[in-house]
């Protein structure tokens, strides 16, 4: 895997980091990580998103669909099944982008 781009992108509660695939290496366009290691991360494809637990699918939605609304799903997701992960990605109030 290839990383060309690092960012933050900021749901309601938590701090999601953002990685960009190279196209020529990877067979994604975007990953949104919590924890930085991939326990929990929504991934985008040019024909679906997927959120996924440790590689596993548990979610998929249309290539269309609205990612700040699916951050907010996974969101709720890692609070439910990752709790120590979802405390420690989380943003002091009033810091949403």
């Amino acid at each position: 895997m290839t990383i060309k781009k690092l960012d933050v992108f900021k749901s309601s509660k938590i701090n999601w980091y953002v990685m960009s695939g190279e196209p020529a290496c990877d067979d994604w366009i975007t990953t949104y990580c919590a924890d930085g290691d991939g326990m929990v991360q929504v991934v985008v494809y040019a024909d679906r998103i997927e959120l996924q637990d440790q590689l596993e699918v548990c979610k998929a939605w249309n290539a269309d669909a609205d990612i700040s609304r699916i951050l907010e799903d996974a969101q709720s997701y890692l609070a439910a099944t990752w709790h120590e992960v979802y405390e420690k990605a989380q943003h002091s109030p009033g810091e949403q982008a």
